[in-house]
């Protein structure tokens, strides 16, 4: 079933709505987490981890301590 056939509309933003809600998210303010631990180390896991690192790098989110827990210590996050 289609969007339309839902009778949902698709909304399309100008270049100024976008810049504005761009805006408006880089404004909030950042999460703040003592201890954040990650299940798994493989494909999910490494995922996870990687929009973390995007995150802190952006300023969007700080952490003390990320963990990783896997039962393999060769697993993908453990070998980037």
């Amino acid at each position: 079933m289609s969007d339309a056939e839902a009778g949902r509309e698709l909304v399309s933003m100008s270049p100024t709505a976008r810049a504005l809600t761009a805006r408006a998210l880089s404004a909030r303010a950042p999460l703040h987490f003592a201890h954040i631990v990650v299940m798994g180390g493989g494909c999910y896991g490494s995922w996870y981890t990687q929009q973390l690192v995007r995150a802190m790098s952006r300023g969007a989110l700080t952490a003390a301590r990320v963990d990783v827990v896997d039962q393999d210590a060769a697993c993908p996050v453990a070998t980037r």
